[in-house]
């Protein structure tokens, strides 16, 4: 025992343990994202957190399964799992396992972040991620809304424009038929003038 590291010889070699460590849960057990599934193909990722890992998922393939593992090999049955996915979940949640499985994902970017813990609820502090893209149909793209969007602004605006330009016809022709009789009634009219006047200069 040295400087309260337990030195042991071995045949070949010297082993060093360091039993002030057990007690130090920073950083000690890592999660590491291991695999992902996406409908039966399998990708596996290296098993470090320091490599960017990312996963595009295909349109129409909205769902996966991701395995993530706990480097705890002193109590395995103390650690926990926990995982979460921005932007659906704010917080972090336990997993029993370290196998999430997420469905009916819509299109968009989500990053999955996962941690370990112990029983009572401490999550370590080093973590995992796997950045997720979930690529849109094509109906389902900016570009085809933005054609929808520009169509219906153009029926609108025909059938606006249609409906105005009928107002106005109708319009005229009221207009019309209005000048016809007023046309009608001073031909009426005339006529009894001249009578009246006839018949005022014979009286």
């Amino acid at each position: 025992r040295n400087n309260g590291d337990i030195v042991a010889g071995l045949e070949g070699a010297l082993a060093i343990f360091h039993p002030d460590q057990l007690t130090r849960q920073e950083n000690r057990f890592p999660a590491i994202i291991t695999e992902a599934t996406v409908n039966g193909e399998l990708q596996s990722f290296p098993l470090t957190a320091s490599v960017e890992k990312k996963i595009r998922l295909a349109p129409g393939k909205n769902s996966l399964s991701a395995d993530f593992a706990i480097l705890n090999y002193e109590n395995t049955a103390s650690v926990r799992y926990y995982y979460k996915l921005e932007p659906l979940h704010k917080e972090f949640e336990v997993n029993d396992n370290g196998h999430v499985n997420f469905n009916g994902l819509a299109p968009g970017h989500y990053t999955l972040y996962v941690k370990g813990g112990d029983k009572a609820g401490n999550l370590y502090e080093g973590e995992d991620r796997l950045e997720i893209y979930v690529m849109p149909r094509w109906y389902q793209t900016l570009a085809f809304k933005l054609a929808a969007l520009l169509l219906l602004s153009l029926v609108v605006f025909f059938f606006i424009r249609r409906r105005i330009t009928t107002i106005r016809k109708e319009a005229s022709l009221k207009q019309r038929i209005v000048e016809t009789e007023m046309q009608a009634l001073r031909a009426q009219m005339n006529p009894h003038f001249v009578f009246n006047s006839l018949n005022s200069i014979e009286n």
